[in-house]
């Protein structure tokens, strides 16, 4: 047997990218913000307290015991208590906050973004077989009887 098998192959692939993008981001941004707190506050407490407080305690006693024995006790308390409290007090609490505030916020940006992908691909594939395949099957019998 003779089998001749051939294969002969050349194959190219080109691939090519090639891809230029721009990419242009602007963002001009003006800001101004202005903050005005004016505040004035007047507060004023006025605790003007007079107290006049009296305690009168008169007390008088007698007591006599009688045991063959005679004893006069007298007791006498008087008191006569003034208590003055005078709390007096104005207070002026004046607060002021005047606040101008400006704040100004610039944000002035230009992005240029370039992205180029240039892609030059060759590849080549070359498969060449050759393939000889002999098969040789040479037989020779002899087969011999021999009867007596």
């Amino acid at each position: 047997y003779n089998v001749e098998r051939s294969n002969s192959e050349d194959r190219t692939v080109e691939i090519s990218n090639s891809e230029d993008r721009t990419v242009e981001i602007s963002n001009s941004e003006d800001r101004t913000v202005e903050i005005s707190n004016s505040e004035d506050r007047t507060v004023e407490i006025s605790n003007s307290e007079d107290r006049t407080v009296e305690i009168s305690n008169s007390e008088d006693r007698t007591v006599e015991i009688s045991n063959s024995e005679n004893r006069t006790v007298e007791r006498s308390n008087s008191e006569d208590r003034t208590v003055e409290r005078s709390n007096s007090e104005d207070r002026t609490v004046e607060r002021s906050n005047s606040e101008d505030r400006t704040v100004e916020i610039s944000n002035s940006e230009e992005r240029t973004v370039e992205i180029s992908n240039s892609e030059d691909r060759t590849v080549k594939r070359s498969n060449s077989e050759d393939r000889t395949v002999e098969i040789s099957n040479s037989e020779d019998r002899t087969v011999s009887f021999l009867a007596s």
